[in-house]
């Protein structure tokens, strides 16, 4: 089973101080990773259902915001995480707007928290999850597997042997 954007979130307030400040109707969405993206020329790079984290580090100011969440939308991306601190001090009131009008979770972490711990936990998870929906396809296929030759062989199903 995918794991939602609010399935990852559980605890995240609590443990990362990690908090959506946008975009609550887009928190269904389906996770399938999570990137650090720090360049607005380079959104193209993900595959879609990311959840992208940046600190703002290779920007100036917060104009560039705004037209990198279109971007990271446009291109697939589930949300943004914007690590605020020294590069991004607060979020643009028309990003706010903006993520909340395209149901894109707008997420904020505090510069106190390394970003590495909550996306390996993130990841961790992601993993885990996959590997589960994993055995449990392989388990369906194994007995569908074994239910297909038991039928066609109506002597395993009946558990009798015809007469000669």
């Amino acid at each position: 089973m995918a794991l939602t954007l609010s399935q990852l979130c559980v605890n995240v307030e609590k443990t990362y101080q990690m908090k959506l400040v946008a975009g609550e109707d887009g928190m269904d969405n389906v996770v399938r990773w999570v990137h650090i993206i720090e360049d607005v020329e380079v959104s193209h790079f993900i595959n879609g259902q990311e959840l992208v984290f940046t600190t703002g580090i290779a920007q100036r100011g917060v104009n560039w915001l705004l037209p990198y969440a279109e971007q990271l939308l446009s291109h697939g991306a589930v949300g943004l995480v914007i690590n605020l601190g020294p590069y991004i001090e607060k979020v643009p009131q028309q990003l706010i707007v903006w993520c909340n009008s395209h149901a894109f979770p707008l997420l904020v972490l505090p510069w106190s928290v390394h970003i590495i711990d909550v996306t390996y936990d993130f990841c961790h998870r992601i993993i885990q999850s996959e590997k589960h929906e994993r055995s449990i396809a392989s388990a369906f296929s194994t007995w569908a597997a074994f239910a297909s030759i038991n039928c066609l062989n109506p002597h395993l199903v009946y558990s009798f042997s015809p007469m000669a």
